[in-house]
Formats: structure tokens, C-alpha cells, sequence
């Protein structure tokens, strides 16, 4: 009996351990399922929260923003890639995307309306490298200046001298439609582009503008203070004729010869300014050309906003300018069927071919003709030669090294190499703050 009572206690004892070890083992797998539900909604939340878009406010103020993009641009949107693999386009940079734009206040205004369009007009650029946008007219009420990355508005008529219209100073003779006006400190130097021909205006003071006739600008003083010369040297192809030539800081710097090249490209091309080095900029409504003084071209850029993208070609309100070192700056408004609708200007500025140019920094530099000091010499070249890196593009990534020499392509056609240390890529250049920086 009492073995009988010892086995049921043994076998009621190891029933209840075999219940309390699967009670145990059961709660561990909840708790492991448990633990596992909640690691993948973890991970799902991390996967939701990773395909989610990251927001990006177009405050002008942006702790991201190292190079003044503070956003992606609508207007680079959708452009054809087979244009891009057939052209250099490059990117633009999106340096503001406010204020709204509004019909009143103290806001963007636009409208279309024929009998009275209103847009903004510049833009200029003051001294320290600020953007003003102003209003012509009824409209001119204040204007609007970019600046360090602040958007402001001055509520006073802009009594600053606008955009300059030389024309009222050209003399007779030269062409209405194909001329370049450059700004002296005391004047205006001319250049006929059809009849490759030079004169100055002088405006030191004087009552009436006074001409100065091509044989006599290499004695007016506001010409040469600019580091102008003309040189008069033979034709190559014809050794009885003698060309004029246009000279600074003993670079060709006549617009002439890219400006025939420009036209047999597209009759649409115009001279709208010149890169810091010298190179010379044209335009036609889709894109920029870039060429040396000897008419190669060097780049062309198209504009994605401008681009035909097998439709017809959206139409924007834009305001635009060639800046002092050769970038591209752009306001541009809503299109004209959405011109009730209240959104965001953008103003970008293309920037990133100024990459490729750039200029000697000291008074006087060898240009050798390997890499290498040991190498013969080609010439010396005074400080601002202008030129084009052939063989290594600089970037800020990619910075100059004082040691290296660097293959470049000068204004006139001249190949050969400079030492690192004594030249500057464009924007390495300037001196005040840019509006992107």
C-alpha cells in the first residue's frame, strides 16, 4: 500500500512539473513572438519612415544648405536626357524659393495682363554682390534684394541707375544690331562686331559725350587704365592686309571671331557677357554659348526650364543675368496659365561651368610647355590671363595643388602648363560673399 501511495505522489509530482515546464516553455515562445511582432514593427516603421520624403522648406536660412541649395528646382524637372548626353548641362543650384507671389503686399508681383504686365525686372548687382529686382513705372513702389541668404524688401522707388541702354552713345557708323558695349571707369569701349571696329566714349565730366576715334584709344587714359590695348598686326592668310586687334592684359579680347562662329551656329546667338577669364557668353533662348577669342567653342549649356521636351515649350515669366564672374542668375516666375495661383518664385543661379575656367594670380607666370619646370618655356603671361583647364576640372572636392601642373588652353589658342600655386579657378576668384555662398 505504501508503494502504491509513493508511486501516485512520484507520478502526481511529475505530472505537475511537466504542466509548469510547459506553461513555462509556452510563455517563451509568447514572449519570443511577442519580441518578434515588435522587431518587425520596428523594422516596418524604419522602412516607412526611410521611404518617406524628407520634407525640405524653402526657408533661405537652411542648416543643410552648404552651397545655397535649399531645394530641388520644378523647373529642372523631366528634361530630355538624350539632350543632356548631347549637350553639357549642368546643374543648377536653387538659391531661393520665396517670397509667395502675390498680386500685392509685400510679396513677387506678376501679371500678364497686355495692357499692363507686371514682373520683376534685373537683376542688378550692388558692390558687395547682392541681387536687387526692382518694378518699372506705376509698380516702382519699393524693391527687392537678395542677399547673404535673406530675402528683403526696401519700401522706397529704386532710384539707382537701372539697366543701361548704350545705345543713344554709338556712333553713326557702327551696326545698330551687332555691337559690344564695355564699361569703362570713365567711358564706354565699343566694338562693331560685323566691321570689327573700335571707339570709345568718353564721359569724364564733360558736358557732351566726346567720341574717341579708334587711332586715338590707345592714348585715352579710361581705356588703358582698363588694361586695353590695340594692337594692329598682319593677316596670316594675307600678309598686305592688317588686322585690328582688341587686347587686354595682352589677351585677344575682341568678341568678333566667336561672334561669327555663334551666328553660323544659330543666327538667334547674342553676346550677352563675358566669363571673368575672358571667355566670351551667347544666348538663344534655349541655351548658352561659351567661346574663346578665337572663336572655338568651349561649351554650350542648355537650360532645362528652356528645353523643348516634345511639347510645346512652357512659358515663364523670367528675369535674368550674366553675373560679374560669369554665373548664371534666374528669377523665375509661374507660368502664365497659373498666374492666380499664389506659389514660389525660384531664383537659381548656374554656376558649376565656371568650374573649368580660370585666371593666373600672380603679375607674371611661366607657361610651360610640359609638365614639368625643367620643360621650355612658351612665354610669360601677365596676372588675370584667362584660360581653360584641359585636363583636370576644379572643384571643391577637387582643389588646386600647389605642386601640380595643370594643362590649360588660353584666349588666343595657346596650349601649355602652369604651376599650381600661382593660378585660381573662377570661383575661388572673388573677393566678396556670391548670393549662393
Amino acid at each position: 500500500m505504501k508503494n502504491i501511495f509513493k508511486f501516485c505522489s512520484l507520478f502526481l509530482i511529475t505530472i505537475l512539473l511537466f504542466i509548469s515546464c510547459t506553461e513555462k516553455d509556452n510563455q517563451n515562445v509568447i514572449n519570443e513572438k511577442s519580441i518578434e511582432q515588435n522587431e518587425v514593427q520596428a523594422e516596418e516603421k524604419s522602412e516607412i519612415t526611410e521611404e518617406t520624403p524628407e520634407v525640405i522648406l524653402y526657408e533661405t536660412q537652411d542648416e543643410k544648405d552648404k552651397l545655397g541649395i535649399i531645394g530641388v528646382s520644378k523647373m529642372t524637372e523631366g528634361y530630355d536626357i538624350e539632350l543632356e548626353e548631347k549637350y553639357q548641362c549642368f546643374p543648377v543650384c536653387l538659391i531661393m524659393s520665396k517670397p509667395l507671389i502675390k498680386k500685392d503686399g509685400n510679396f513677387l508681383r506678376y501679371s500678364y495682363d497686355s495692357k499692363n504686365p507686371v514682373t520683376p525686372k534685373g537683376p542688378l548687382e550692388g558692390k558687395n554682390g547682392e541681387l536687387i529686382f526692382y518694378y518699372e513705372g506705376e509698380e516702382n513702389n519699393g524693391y527687392f534684394k537678395y542677399f547673404n541668404k535673406k530675402w528683403e524688401y526696401v519700401e522706397s522707388p529704386l532710384t539707382a541707375e537701372k539697366e543701361t541702354d548704350y545705345s543713344e552713345y554709338l556712333p553713326e557708323h557702327f551696326s545698330k544690331d551687332a555691337y559690344v558695349a564695355f564699361e569703362l571707369k570713365d567711358g564706354i569701349l565699343f566694338e562693331d562686331l560685323r566691321n570689327q571696329d573700335y571707339a570709345g566714349i568718353d564721359l569724364c565730366g564733360k558736358d557732351k559725350p566726346k567720341i574717341i576715334h579708334r587711332e586715338d584709344l590707345n592714348s585715352w587714359k579710361a581705356f588703358t587704365d582698363e588694361g586695353f590695348k590695340i594692337i594692329n598686326h598682319k593677316d596670316d592668310s594675307d600678309s598686305s592686309k592688317e588686322i585690328t586687334g582688341l587686347f587686354r592684359d595682352e589677351m585677344p579680347w575682341s568678341v568678333s571671331k566667336a561672334y561669327y562662329t555663334a551666328i553660323s551656329m544659330d543666327k538667334k546667338f547674342k553676346f550677352v557677357g563675358k566669363i571673368y577669364s575672358g571667355h566670351n557668353i551667347f544666348y538663344n533662348s534655349e541655351s548658352f554659348l561659351i567661346l574663346d577669342s578665337t572663336g572655338t567653342v568651349i561649351k554650350q549649356i542648355l537650360i532645362p526650364w528652356h528645353m523643348k521636351k516634345g511639347k510645346v515649350l512652357r512659358r515663364y515669366a523670367m528675369a535674368w543675368k550674366i553675373g560679374k564672374y560669369g554665373e548664371i542668375y534666374s528669377l523665375t516666375g509661374p507660368e502664365q496659365k497659373e498666374i492666380d495661383k499664389a506659389g514660389n518664385a525660384e531664383l537659381i543661379v548656374i554656376k558649376n561651368h565656371l568650374e573649368s575656367f580660370g585666371v593666373v594670380d600672380v603679375d607674371s607666370l611661366i607657361l610651360y610647355k610640359e609638365s614639368d619646370e625643367y620643360s621650355e618655356a612658351i612665354a610669360y603671361y601677365p596676372k588675370n590671363t584667362g584660360f581653360i583647364f584641359l585636363e583636370k576640372t576644379i572643384t571643391e572636392d577637387n582643389p588646386i595643388e600647389d605642386e601640380f601642373m595643370y594643362k590649360v588652353r588660353l584666349l588666343d589658342g595657346t596650349t601649355g602648363y602652369f604651376k599650381g600655386e600661382h593660378i585660381k579657378s573662377i570661383p575661388e576668384v572673388p573677393q566678396s560673399a556670391f548670393p549662393w555662398r
